[in-house]
């Protein structure tokens, strides 16, 4: 994607996000779901990265990604929220 040979759309980035997740790939996995998330825009993808973060044990990116999630009206991230208060 870097060098253009392939594009930068959603199904890409979500193919590569999926890729790193099943890979177990922590850093690279969390960087493909954040940019798949940036992209769209999408409350269920700044969830599912939220959601990938928690599992991982990165509470920080969690409760960014549900906060954007949360900010775009997603109320399930308002309860992935209160785990952190």
């Amino acid at each position: 994607m870097s060098e253009g040979d392939i594009v930068r759309d959603e199904t890409n980035l979500r193919l590569l996000a999926s890729a790193w997740r099943q890979a177990k790939d922590v850093e690279k996995a969390l960087g493909a779901w954040q940019a798949l998330a940036l992209h769209t825009q999408a409350a269920a993808d700044w969830r599912a990265y939220g959601q990938l973060a928690y599992a991982w044990g990165d509470e920080g990116q969690a409760k960014q990604a549900f906060a954007r999630a949360s900010a775009l009206g997603d109320d399930e991230a308002e309860q992935w929220l209160a785990h952190f208060d």
